[in-house]
């Protein structure tokens, strides 16, 4: 090639020699406007040598956010005579080249050149540079970070894990991640867990857990285990990475504690307010009882009355002792379709519940019998019915499905009651809070405290004058 008019002194032969060098070649003006570039720079970036001399080198910055660091590296270059940068370029497709450039200062007839030579980063320096970099954020990272062979040895663990746990990295080194087990995680618990982690098509686990340091205190962290693999996808190892929020939970506690003590006062109301009504009719009951001159029918209705009311009472003390007391979950293989069918002929069979209301069931026979406290779920299953039909007002339609969704079992209420608004929605869940005309509003949030004690969830679906659908997802565990 002919030697650019800027450098007719240079050789021909010398530029030559460069459009051969391996490296990256160039010259250009502090502006960035681009002198000269060797033939490997132009084959490098698919762009002919006469469309890139005249444009500027900030064009072919793949973000034009280096351009900042790419003027502050011109500056010091002018300053001192020499200076180096790693830059990310894109080729004419897109695509990212990364190049280390090593830049010195040229005077050329009262004019500052920058003189440039740069060298692509290969994979296996670019792989050497990202492990240096993750190794460095593994260790200083503010995340209790450790990771093991397949067969579940640590092999390594970083700065934040030994001030958390309080074992050595010597001393931790060798081990299983069971030195940090605490008496919360049961063996069913990991089974679970490792069923996530081994599947290929997830491959992770992400949860609440309560770990154990060296001394015996109980860490609560949100931990997160990865399935390592390789490309072609052999299992190599696993990482572990958590936080801690023991701090977290101590607010948790504080705002809870303080709640509580604004729930009390709300529950006395409430509990007086619902136990005043029955009391005060038997003992009015009572008293017209002392009367002689009843006849045997005002006789047997005013025992009656005591009666009703006296289970009335005995509803309320229920509710309340369920929902303070909650009872530890005693899980058993049962059939969630034959609790469902229990407890709607219950309803069918008490006209006075639902005098008006047409059932219709739309259960997934195919549901086999899983894991779950069935004792505990029957309540679930009847407060959710018995909500419904107090929104329908005895009147309307109630259908309960039932299914199974990958990991998960559910059965759903659909009712034709009258909705719910934004609003009443975000209240249904609180303690004694209630729109009905009975009931101390512990229904639905003791429903809730059970299924989340299952690890499942309550969806709900409601629109004012469209009804309203409760779901009751619950982990479908056989074993």
């Amino acid at each position: 090639m002919k030697a650019p008019s800027l450098f007719k002194d240079c050789a021909d032969e010398l530029i030559e020699f460069l459009d051969h060098a391996p490296d990256f070649v160039m010259l250009r003006n502090p502006d960035g406007t681009i002198l000269m570039a060797n033939e490997t720079l132009c084959q490098r970036l698919g762009v002919p040598r006469e469309k890139l001399i005249g444009q500027s080198i900030y064009d072919f910055y793949i973000d034009p956010e280096q351009r900042p660091i790419s003027h502050k590296y011109t500056d010091t270059l002018l300053r001192q005579g020499s200076n180096r940068i790693t830059l990310l370029m894109r080729d004419k497709n897109g695509s990212p080249v990364q190049v280390e450039v090593r830049g010195c200062l040229v005077s050329h007839k009262g004019k500052n050149i920058i003189f440039g030579i740069g060298r692509e980063i290969g994979h296996s320096e670019r792989d050497e540079r990202l492990s240096a970099i993750l190794r460095m954020g593994f260790q200083t990272s503010n995340d209790i970070m450790f990771y093991t062979g397949p067969n579940g040895m640590i092999l390594d663990v970083n700065n934040a894990f030994v001030e958390h746990y309080g074992y050595s990295r010597e001393e931790a080194i060798g081990k299983t991640p069971g030195i940090l087990r605490s008496r919360h995680s049961t063996d069913e618990f990991y089974q679970r867990i490792w069923k996530d982690i081994l599947n290929p098509k997830k491959g992770f686990w992400k949860g609440e857990i309560i770990n154990r340091s060296k001394d015996g205190r109980e860490i609560p962290i949100i931990l997160t285990i990865s399935a390592a693999r390789n490309a072609v996808g052999e299992l190599i190892g696993f990482i572990s990475s958590a936080t801690d929020i023991h701090k977290h939970k101590e607010l948790e506690e504080k705002i809870a504690q303080t709640q509580a003590l604004a729930d009390i006062g709300e529950m006395a109301a409430s509990i007086a307010h619902e136990i005043r009504n029955p009391l005060g009719s038997i003992s009015m009951s009572a008293k017209r009882l002392t009367l002689k001159d009843l006849t045997w029918e005002e006789r047997e209705s005013t025992t009656k009355t005591i009666e009703r009311e006296s289970a009335r009472l005995n509803q309320i003390l229920s509710n309340l002792l369920s929902f303070a007391r909650p009872r530890a979950l005693k899980r058993k293989l049962s059939n969630l379709n034959t609790l469902i069918k229990e407890t709607t002929q219950l309803i069918q069979a008490n006209r006075d519940i639902a005098p008006h209301i047409e059932l219709t069931l739309s259960l997934d026979e195919e549901l086999s019998p899983f894991l779950f406290d069935s004792d505990q779920i029957l309540q679930v299953i009847w407060n959710m019915l018995l909500n419904a039909i107090q929104a329908m007002e005895g009147k309307g339609s109630l259908t309960v499905r039932s299914g199974r969704s990958g990991d998960f079992a559910y059965f759903a209420v659909a009712d034709t009651g009258g909705g719910m608004t934004e609003e009443e929605q975000r209240e249904i869940f609180k303690p004694f809070h209630t729109t009905k005309s009975q009931g101390v509003g512990l229904g639905l949030p003791t429903a809730k405290r059970i299924v989340l004690a299952h690890g499942g969830r309550i969806e709900v679906d409601t629109r004012p004058r469209q009804g309203t659908i409760f779901t009751v997802w619950l982990p479908y565990l056989e074993r």
